[in-house]
């Protein structure tokens, strides 16, 4: 890939003509195609889709009650003609306001009509047929049977006399027996002018010291535009208004309208001012660093043509893009300006662009990947404003990430480098680059315990699914809030009722089905106040049922009480046909046809029906005297095709489902990421270290938020990805330059950790500077940035060099070989079942101490299940063969001072797996050891002692009993498995007990478990039983201290024999290639192959034995020469020549074998052989 990149770098370089002119038509062509997007602006594309949220967005679009602004005066020094000043005022700001015109308002009102208040009264007068219920006639019928008429004629005639007879006039005599008043007074109930006084016409306040407008406006609130001119202009009459009046009211204005409003111009004014500043901040950092104006513009570029890409792109993809998703994925532009900042930066270091292309180009395509899958698995998620967001940022990195590689390099021309002075700006974030934080004594132990309080802390973290925290308000705004709610209801907590059907006449019947149970809860006192329809509004069905109600009524009961109110009237002087109109209605069937309640339903209702789309929703709005939430699951939310919601329960709702959405965006990116980080290192080891410091990042960012107490919402749960995707990225790149510095000593690390604290800087900055907004989103955007950033590059500093340097190095010096996650597992499986192994032999112990057989008996028994547990446990180490030889029983029948070479933790239950009749002389640190102590003591174990003759006495009772003991004459585990100096006190016993010795020898435990490590490798372990030396003829070798030496001989002749035998091409072989592990999938899988293909390169080693000089060419990375000087290690092997490449890993190899030679001898040698490994192989 690296070729091809760098053949279109130069070929564009030669032919600048023909590149610059391919640019340039591109772009045009871009903008070309560009023109044809529509875009657009529903800002409900943000939420998730399902039936119920589209029911809700169907709601808040349409809702006719959202549009209303409410105007409110009061004067500033109260008088004794309050009332009067408080209407000419109003009627001075409704002349004001009305001027406005029909662009921005549908309807003012400001005094109760009384014309819209008749033709209302008249609608339920002419329709008492429908209004009428069941209920009210049968009460009427029980009347009917005494005095009940001329008593109600007797009032009517009363209630005409007084002073507002006027208004009644109407009412009585189209209904004298008042079968409209249950009807009127549910009328009251419903308005939403019952928390005024109307008395005077006007919508004042209970105490009358303050009036009302109320405004309803044309546009919708999402029409941003045409609201802001329209607050602009309301402002501007509100001043002018207070100039006329010369500063004598308070006034103030509300609605969803200004709050909008608001919103929008302060999160422009907030952007603005924290891009500038950030800019500025920026602009000066980078240029300072960089030195060069054209290197921030070619910084610029790629992520212009990126955008661009990406918007021509949607063109052929979807044919349209929502802004709000171009809006949000303009923060990515801080993740594609990085992919030009790593190779500017990276072009300082080496002068080279085709060199830099050639070294950041698999890191930079690694990040960009697993980054463009995170955004791509956002189109799992059911909001079509995140699907274009994912998408738009996938193929702004992608086309980002196509310039910077292929477009970007023939910029820049090659320079010859020359050593020269850093500024002081390269001094200073190189400084910080080069830091070594991660050498910082008990770092990991800091960062361990620091991860586990955030983790507690995590937990405390919250989802704020209340939109209205991330909405601003004006201190005006709030204040008139405050003033407003005072008598009206804008303030008080409700609840959305919404009933919906296709048509209105099944959303009608479906409402008249759910409102006796909404009566019956209001009855009980669940609400404080309901405002909607009614029953003032029927179905047709309902409507029928009344009217043959009503005329079954009137045909039985209509002569009577025609003739009782003719009787009345004619008796109190009414004039004669006065109820006509009545008479004739219960006298002569109604008929359905005549029902036409339109007057009323344009006047009162039509707010509360929505009609659009092939849809029908009837709105309700309850107050409640309870908590909201205790009304989710009441019956109410029972019926069919009935909503109940607030903004909460509805954000909920849809927090809900984008959390579901959220944690399959989080698998599939998961796995994306690791699949991508997995095929590019080729090894899960690292695949894992480059994730590590991401997911403990998310511990530490969540920990903070929860100590600060900043929670989660909707605006920066998506920044929070932002950050993962950018510790994705910062991780790739600590791990490409860890890795080429492991293979090949290369100091990329610095200039990689240079370009990641420059790239956070400015994302840090470019976000950051948001904290200084009074927007509380804008605000939260920067808060949840800043803790991000920091964690995110604390983790990347920190987390991925010390893991990676842990598994290469320990205490400074390397490793025999690197640690694998096998070697975690297998060690994880071995130390388990040793636990286990251990925990059995401690609850045996009990059972053992019950005196069911002698105590000799019981503890042979007890023997034999030590026994079978230490050989279980050695011989289930995963990957690890496990050979006995020489063991015959007949060697263990009697006692006898068994001694062994000392290798590794294993070799104690290796050799108590081979006979029951074996106690072993144990140190301080495993008579001491939990879970071990007690079994070790309880089967006769002895501690070793400074004085071994104060042992000899103890000891002669334990071989009486028949045991054999164990010793180690070497008394440590030996470093490199040779045979160390023995100790006397093996020999002393010996002599002391007169006892025979018997000999084991150990191999391959060292290689499997080296002294220094606490991780189990795969191979071969061997062990040896040797042939009993009888006592007497220890006798006759001399004293002990003649034994050891002479013992110890033994052991060297023995382990050689051994060694040769065992350590082939195929032993060492493993060794070889873990040797290349880590340093570029590339190599592994290059010398892998070569060893596998080659058969170890058994055929050609095998004759290398008979050599003493060997001189190789051409050995590629070097697995023969590395296999050869390990098989023979008295062997010198001397690598000629070679590709640059190749010779850097063989040099920078960190357990090169001693008789291994990388360079020339300073004198002439002969060479015995001369060997060209490429053509060895090319053979193969």
């Amino acid at each position: 890939m690296k070729q091809i990149l760098t053949a279109c770098s130069q070929y564009f370089r030669k032919k600048p003509l023909f590149f610059f002119s391919f640019l340039t038509i591109a772009v045009l062509c871009f903008f070309l195609v560009i023109k044809k997007i529509s875009f657009k602006e529903d800002i409900s594309s943000f939420l998730p889709h399902s039936k119920e949220t589209e029911l809700v967005n169907f709601v808040y679009e349409n809702n006719k009650l959202s549009n209303k602004l409410i105007f409110s005066l009061k004067l500033n020094q109260a008088s004794e003609d309050t009332i009067d000043a408080l209407i000419e005022g109003i009627e001075i700001l409704h002349e004001q306001i009305a001027a406005l015109g029909d662009r921005y308002i549908t309807e003012i009102i400001y005094q109760i009509d009384q014309e819209s208040v008749s033709e209302v009264q008249n609608v339920i007068l002419n329709h008492l047929p429908i209004y009428a219920s069941q209920e009210e006639l049968e009460e009427l019928k029980k009347k009917l049977d005494n005095s009940f008429i001329p008593e109600q004629m007797s009032r009517n005639k009363e209630l005409l006399v007084l002073p507002s007879g006027g208004f009644l006039k109407e009412n009585i005599v189209k209904d004298p027996l008042h079968l409209s008043v249950p009807t009127l007074q549910k009328l009251q109930k419903l308005g939403e002018f019952q928390n005024f006084s109307t008395e005077t016409g006007y919508l004042l306040s209970p105490e009358q010291d303050q009036i009302f407008m109320m405004v309803v406006a044309k546009n919708a609130i999402s029409e941003t535009k045409e609201n802001d001119h329209f607050v602009e202009l309301i402002e501007k009459e509100m001043e002018q208004f207070h100039i006329e009046t010369k500063n004598q009211y308070r006034s103030s204005f509300f609605g969803a309208i200004p709050v909008s409003v608001s919103n929008a111009q302060q999160i422009k004014k907030d952007s603005a001012i924290s891009m500038v500043v950030a800019l500025l901040i920026i602009l000066f950092v980078l240029y300072r660093y960089l030195r060069r104006f054209t290197h921030l513009i070619l910084l610029v570029v790629p992520v212009i043509f990126g955008a661009l890409f990406s918007l021509a792109a949607f063109v052929f993809l979807k044919g349209s893009i929502s802004t709000i998703a171009i809006g949000a994925g303009s923060a990515i532009f801080g993740i594609a300006l990085n992919y030009s900042l790593h190779f500017i930066i990276h072009f300082k270091d080496t002068s080279d662009p085709d060199q830099t292309t050639r070294e950041i180009w698999f890191p930079l395509t690694v990040g960009s990947v697993t980054t463009i899958g995170a955004f791509l698995s956002l189109l799992f998620i059911k909001s079509d404003a995140l699907k274009d967001f994912g998408l738009f940022s996938a193929l702004t990195l992608a086309g980002t990430l196509l310039f910077v590689l292929i477009f970007l390099p023939p910029f820049f021309k090659k320079q010859i480098k020359k050593e020269r002075k850093p500024n002081r700006s390269e001094r200073f974030w190189n400084r910080i680059a080069s830091s070594r934080i991660e050498k910082l004594p008990y770092l990991g132990l800091v960062i361990l315990i620091l991860t586990l309080i955030f983790g507690y802390y995590s937990q405390r973290v919250q989802f704020d699914v209340n939109f209205s925290n991330l909405s601003y308000m004006t201190p005006e705004q709030k204040r008139d809030l405050e003033e407003i709610s005072r008598v009206t209801n804008t303030n008080q907590p409700y609840l959305y009722l919404v009933t919906h059907a296709p048509n209105l006449e099944q959303a009608l019947q479906q409402y008249e089905a759910l409102y006796p149970t909404l009566d019956s809860m209001n009855q009980l006192g669940y609400f404080k106040h309901i405002q909607g329809i009614g029953t003032l509004m029927h179905s047709e069905k309902r409507n029928r049922a009344q009217v043959e109600q009503w005329n079954q009524f009137w045909e039985v009961h209509g002569d009577e009480t025609s003739n009782a109110i003719e009787k009345s009237s004619t008796d109190l002087g009414f004039h004669a046909h006065t109820f006509d109109h009545f008479v004739d209605m219960i006298n002569t069937p109604f008929e359905v046809e005549q029902i036409d309640i339109s007057g009323l339903q344009k006047r009162l209702l039509d707010d509360y029906i929505i009609e659009k789309e092939g849809k029908v929703a009837i709105i309700t709005l309850l107050y409640p005297t309870v908590d909201p939430e205790e009304l989710a699951d009441s019956p109410l939310s029972r019926f069919e095709n009935t909503l109940l919601f607030n903004r909460t329960m509805s954000n909920e709702s849809m927090v809900s489902i984008l959390y579901e959405d959220f944690n399959l965006v989080l698998f599939v990116c998961a796995l994306l990421v690791s699949f991508f980080l997995l095929i590019s290192f080729g090894r899960i080891e690292l695949a894992l270290i480059t994730f590590l410091p991401m997911g403990i990042g998310w511990i530490w960012i969540l920990g903070l938020m929860g100590i600060f107490n900043i929670p989660f919402n909707i605006v920066n749960i998506i920044l929070a990805t932002f950050i993962f995707g950018l510790g994705d990225d910062y991780a790739i790149f600590m791990m490409e330059g860890m890795v080429q510095k492991y293979a090949h000593k290369k100091e990329l690390l610095t200039s990689y950790k240079t370009s990641v604290i420059l790239s956070a800087f400015t994302m840090l900055v470019g976000i950051g500077t948001l904290i200084i907004s009074k927007h509380p989103a804008m605000r939260s955007l920067a808060q949840v940035s800043i803790i991000g950033m920091i964690s995110v590059v604390i983790m990347t500093y920190t987390v991925t060099p010390l893991v990676f340097n842990w598994m290469i190095y320990k205490k400074g010096k390397p490793r025999i070989q690197p640690v694998t996650l096998l070697d975690y597992l297998n060690t994880i499986y071995s130390f388990t079942w040793f636990i286990l192994g251990s925990l059995a032999l401690n609850l045996m112990i009990p059972i053992m101490m019950i005196p069911f057989a002698p105590k000799a008996k019981r503890k042979h028994l007890y023997h034999r299940f030590f026994r079978a547990i230490s050989y279980a446990c050695t011989k289930r180490i995963p990957g690890v063969q496990f050979e006995i030889r020489g063991n015959d029983p007949e060697k263990f029948k009697k006692p006898a001072i068994i001694i062994a070479n000392h290798q590794s933790h294993i070799d104690l239950t290796a050799i108590l797996g081979l006979h029951p009749n074996i106690i072993a002389l144990t140190n301080k640190w495993a008579w001491n050891l939990p879970f071990y102590a007690l079994p070790l003591r309880f089967a006769d174990f002895y501690p070793i002692t400074e004085n071994i003759e104060q042992s000899v006495e103890p000891l002669r009772k334990i071989v009486n009993a028949g045991y054999s003991i164990l010793i180690f004459p070497e008394g440590t585990r030996s470093e490199d498995c040779s045979i160390n100096r023995f100790h006397k006190g093996a020999f002393y016993l010996a002599q002391e007990l007169q006892l025979d010795l018997l000999p084991i020898t150990l191999h391959g435990f060292g290689h499997i478990l080296p002294k220094k490590e606490i991780l189990l490798r795969t191979g071969k372990i061997t062990l040896q039983v040797g042939d009993r030396i009888p006592y007497q003829e220890c006798q006759k070798m001399g004293t002990y201290q003649e034994i050891r030496k002479q013992m110890r001989q033994r052991f060297n002749t023995s382990y050689t024999a051994l060694a040769n035998e065992i350590e082939t091409v195929h032993y060492w072989s493993k060794w070889v290639a873990a040797q290349y592990i880590y340093k570029g999938y590339s190599i592994e899988r290059m010398v892998k192959r070569n060893l596998k293909n080659n058969n170890n390169y058994q055929d050609i080693i095998t004759q290398m034995g008979d050599y003493q000089t060997i001189k190789m060419t051409n050995v590629g990375y070097g697995e023969l020469p590395y296999l050869a000087a390990k098989v023979h290690p008295y062997l010198d092997i001397y690598i000629i020549g070679g590709e640059e490449e190749h010779r850097s890993i063989l040099q920078n190899g960190l357990n090169i074998p001693a008789n291994l030679h990388l360079s020339m001898p300073g004198t002439d040698i002969q060479f015995d052989l001369e060997i060209d490994v490429q053509s060895l192989n090319s053979q193969k």
